[in-house]
């Protein structure tokens, strides 16, 4: 936290001691469902480090220069939060090496000279892939696509991206409310949270 930022996570975050040798001004919580194991991390950034607040695609931009093959965009937005602070954050997948799906939420948050950090990283636990299978399923029947699943995985920003773990059909937000443990529909979660408790 800051002097002039604070951020409470929802109950379901259990708070857990920092590493040996981290920062005093670093806060640390986890959360644990049958499908998500989650770990969120609250600290204090220099304002001038921070990603643009005003200009997502220079955000997108930086992203794309950093991602490994094995990642990929899923959303960058920019949000005025209600405590008047401006804030943007970036949700990115990585295909982990057991072949899940980690989607980490980096939340940053600017008022004045003063800026906070929330990240969150939310890995798929149990049973994998089931939100990418059940969402194709539906997509293929409404005829969204077919059954080679041209069109399934695309970059939200720019169709002729085509490096990394693309994002899918599946991980669209109209999908959430049929997935509500998802890792993906956590971090939207607690970044809808802070936009509205920040």
């Amino acid at each position: 936290m800051t002097d002039k930022i604070s951020v409470t996570l929802p109950k379901v975050y259990e708070s857990v001691p920092v590493d040996e040798g981290v920062a005093d001004s670093v806060s640390a919580y986890r959360l644990e469902t049958v499908q998500c194991h989650g770990a969120v991390r609250v600290y204090p950034i220099d304002a001038d480090r921070a990603m643009y607040v005003d200009d997502p695609f220079s955000v997108i931009d930086g992203l794309r220069q950093a991602l490994a093959p094995n990642q990929g965009i899923v959303e960058v937005r920019i949000a005025k939060l209600a405590s008047g602070a401006r804030g943007v954050y970036s949700i990115v997948k990585t295909r982990t090496p057991h072949d899940a799906l980690q989607y980490v939420l980096t939340f940053h948050i600017v008022s004045g000279e003063d800026a906070l950090c929330v990240q969150g990283a939310f890995e798929e636990a149990g049973k994998t892939g089931a939100r990418d299978a059940v969402g194709y399923a539906m997509l293929v029947q409404a005829g969204r696509i077919d059954e080679t699943g041209q069109g399934f995985a695309r970059d939200p920003y720019d169709p002729t991206y085509m490096r990394g773990e693309l994002m899918t059909l599946a991980e669209d937000e109209s999908l959430d409310n049929m997935f509500p443990e998802h890792p993906l529909t956590i971090a939207r979660a607690l970044a809808t949270h802070i936009v509205n408790n920040a």
